[in-house]
């Protein structure tokens, strides 16, 4: 969930969980935060390697617009990133063809 606004149990506020200074990420195996997986959707050198798993997989486009990106199903009803995101680190085929990707995109 790090990148992604989730209400606190305690307050109900809702706060976007971080890695702390001078502490690391939990080991995920082949997951990817929310926060990186939405830049995978908005920085221009990623979106032509990580569109197509949206397309293929979902059904889905991803257009860009003036306050970010919107995720459109074929009936052009707009799907929740947060959902998408958790149902691809729900599918170990999808979290490792996606994370392998990000990681040859990114070293």
């Amino acid at each position: 969930m790090l990148g992604a606004s989730v209400d606190c149990p305690a307050c109900r506020v809702s706060v976007i969980p971080e890695v702390l200074v001078g502490t690391g990420y939990p080991v995920t195996a082949y997951q990817i935060t929310f926060r990186d997986f939405c830049q995978l959707l908005t920085e221009p050198p990623y979106r032509a390697h990580v569109l197509p798993f949206l397309r293929e997989w979902f059904g889905y486009e991803v257009p860009l617009e003036p306050s970010g990106f919107s995720i459109r199903a074929a009936d052009g009803s707009t799907v929740p990133p947060l959902s998408v995101h958790q149902q691809i680190q729900a599918n170990a085929q999808r979290q490792h063809d996606l994370y392998q990707t990000a990681m040859s995109l990114w070293r």
